[in-house]
């Protein structure tokens, strides 16, 4: 029997040299010795806990068996050796069907489908996101940029050098992007207890994320800020007094 079913019926007590057997009462011309624990596995869904198993040796008579699955291991493409463990097979039971031929990883992927595509989704809708930050940085930028033409030359006509006037404005889109990371922070740890039944593998709040996602965000909304920034920067002072 595996670790789940010993902590279920022998929780303080070794189960080796105990007796199983079928049904709801103790049967002991059908009783089978526990030989040993196995570790738990899990084999269809990821999320469950292990199932309460047991294992019996071929060929051992049990009413409750329905199906019987075989593991096989090799260093190779477990692909290519389908044909040799179908023959082997058939060579202890010529009229044995062997179905449902899968790699581990293939059932891995098989029990992630849905955690999968919900990632792809709101992969999707977080480029979108961050496509439409950028794109309004960028014109919010733009128009400040095209408001304040005659305070830049002015500026540039008093001795500021060009990186001044690019920090000048490339400031204003980061003082925005820590504005918006320190109220949306807060509301996105709050809201990931919702999307915990979702995540599979981390955490719920996974710090690596959350940084690379603020550095993600930052870096975006200063590209999208460098570009009217550094127009500003090229200014013609003596054609910003006369926009004036």
């Amino acid at each position: 029997m595996n670790e789940a079913w010993t902590r279920e019926y022998f929780p303080n007590e070794n189960p080796v040299g105990h007796y199983l057997s079928a049904g709801n009462r103790f049967d002991p011309l059908k009783a089978y010795e526990i030989v040993g624990v196995a570790v738990d596995v899990k084999y269809n869904r990821m999320r469950e806990a292990p199932p309460r198993t047991v294992y019996l040796s071929f060929g051992t008579p049990w009413d409750r068996v329905r199906r019987m699955c075989f593991v096989v291991r090799t260093a190779g493409d477990p692909l290519a050796i389908d044909a040799a463990v179908r023959e082997a097979v058939h060579r202890i039971d010529a009229n044995l069907p062997v179905f449902n031929l899968k790699t581990q990883s293939q059932q891995i992927e098989e029990a992630l489908t849905l955690e999968r595509m919900l990632a792809q989704i709101s992969g999707f809708f977080g480029a979108l996101a961050l496509l439409l930050v950028a794109v309004g940085v960028y014109g919010t930028l733009s128009y400040a940029v095209t408001r304040r033409t005659g305070e830049i030359g002015i500026r540039m006509a008093l001795g500021a050098r060009r990186g001044e006037v690019v920090w000048m404005i490339l400031r204003e889109s980061l003082v925005v992007t820590g504005l918006g990371v320190a109220v949306g922070l807060p509301v996105a740890l709050t809201l990931a207890r919702l999307v915990a039944s979702t995540l599979f593998g981390i955490r719920t709040y996974d710090g690596a994320t959350i940084v690379a996602t603020v550095l993600i965000l930052s870096g975006i909304t200063a590209l999208a800020g460098l570009l009217p920034a550094n127009r500003a920067s090229r200014v013609d002072p003596i054609r910003a007094l006369r926009h004036e």
